[in-house]
């Protein structure tokens, strides 16, 4: 196996190269490296072992540096989850050899990975995150059919109450999904990514037909919005907000029932309904509502001075998220356009 660092940014036909590989997904993607790179300054470092011209072995990290400590390797920064890639035919004890001694000559502090993999499933998890999908290869009747009772009911209430959603590549969807984005990160007492983290999605992946906005309009008033990648046949729903003055309509019910539509409509089989905390129980709840097929990803982080895998308290006090409850949506931007590259 012959083992490269790549920065797929640069790579001819490094995503053709990544959908025949068995594994992929979105977040493996050249245009969601491009995003992290020029928004964020991550410097993109994917591992990836090459056999015969095919990828066989693929850990993409990022160089991520902090203020105040040493640089970290991350398996995706701001990613729900990226498994790495390993094909059958590679030896799991010289691929877990080759990571870790990679990252040791960069001189990293961690690494951290973000989902379920063979080179580390048995090591102790940093963490747990929920995933759901759907397949939405069947026909519309079946797919509805799964969805609960109390779901079904809540979208048809939406239909009567004349919500409709529309799918968008402009930019100017995009300004209005981030306004009802301002709106919800402030609800949920946590700032917004930055502004110009959005102009780089629409550029390097709406606008490179990569991706869609979704908005649910009542009386020509936006009211929900939702930001999809695609990849291959897979959808992943990325973002999403709504105003909370208009949840009576229900319309973020109708809004992943047309969504699913939708993109069944275009060819995509399967539709990820991205990570949900485990402390989540209200966002669990209505991913549970579509008949989605629920499993838990674990994260990892190895430190490199311990030579161990760590557990940390990955949770943020409630008197944090009060502070940042009172604060105006302008004061908000500025601290995500500031501080949020260094969450990562």
């Amino acid at each position: 196996m012959n083992i490269k660092f790549i920065n797929p940014v640069n790579y001819k036909d490094w995503d053709s190269l990544v959908l025949s590989a068995e594994g992929h997904s979105f977040f493996h993607s050249s245009c969601w490296a491009r995003v992290l790179q020029e928004c964020y300054g991550f410097q993109p470092l994917y591992i990836t072992g090459f056999r015969n011209d095919k990828i066989v072995f693929l850990l993409p990290i990022m160089k991520v540096k902090h203020l105040f400590s040493p640089s970290k390797a991350v398996s995706l920064p701001f990613s729900d989850f990226c498994m790495p890639i390993v094909h059958e035919e590679v030896s799991l004890d010289e691929a877990k050899k080759v990571v870790i001694q990679q990252c040791r000559d960069l001189k990293m502090k961690s690494l951290e990975i973000r989902g379920d993999n063979p080179l580390f499933h048995d090591q102790k998890a940093l963490c747990h995150f929920y995933s759901h999908k759907l397949d939405i290869s069947r026909d519309f009747d079946s797919i509805f059919a799964s969805f609960k009772d109390s779901n079904r009911r809540n979208i048809r209430k939406a239909q009567k109450a004349d919500v409709h959603t529309h799918f968008y590549q402009s930019f100017e969807s995009m300004n209005e999904y981030f306004r009802l984005h301002c709106m919800a990160r402030k609800k949920h007492g946590l700032p917004p990514q930055p502004y110009t983290f959005f102009k780089h999605v629409f550029h390097h992946v709406i606008n490179k037909k990569h991706g869609f906005v979704a908005l649910s309009k009542y009386k020509n008033k936006t009211v929900a919005g939702a930001i999809f990648f695609t990849f291959g046949k897979e959808v992943l729903y990325k973002f999403g907000a709504s105003d909370i003055h208009y949840q009576h309509l229900r319309m973020n019910n109708l809004l992943f029932w047309e969504s699913v539509q939708y993109f069944a409509q275009n060819g995509y089989q399967q539709m990820s309904f991205g990570r949900t905390a485990v402390d989540n129980a209200g966002l669990r709840h209505f991913k549970q509502l579509w008949g989605t097929q629920e499993e838990l990803i674990p994260y990892y982080k190895y430190n490199f001075n311990d030579k161990c895998f760590v557990q940390e308290d990955q949770t943020i006090h409630e008197f944090i998220h009060r502070a940042f409850r009172m604060m105006p949506i302008p004061l908000l931007r500025a601290i995500g356009a500031l501080f949020y590259k260094y969450t990562a």
